[in-house]
């Protein structure tokens, strides 16, 4: 009777330990998830900066206004267009 309780005991502790690790992992997958689409937004946008200038400005003039930033104008955009470094997505 008492190995019964001691294999439920470990059962249950070993669930506990599983579901504590997978919501640690999902948070840190979350994260490294977030950061890799960070860099492939910029990566993108300073591919159309070159490429396709109109199509750069209504990218970043739409990432301003998901964040309600006033947007950039184009003649502004036009004289910082081969900067290298100029960052748009900057935290």
């Amino acid at each position: 009777m008492l190995v019964g309780w001691a294999l439920v005991l470990t059962g249950v502790a070993c669930l506990v330990y599983i579901a504590y690790c997978g919501r640690r992992n999902g948070r840190a997958l979350a994260a490294a998830r977030a950061r890799h689409d960070k860099l492939g937004r910029k990566e993108r946008l300073a591919r159309l900066r070159h490429r396709d200038f109109p199509a750069f400005c209504l990218e970043v003039n739409n990432l301003r206004a998901q964040r309600n930033e006033k947007p950039i104008p184009v003649e502004l955009l036009r004289r910082v267009q081969f900067n290298l470094m100029y960052t748009i997505d900057e935290d």
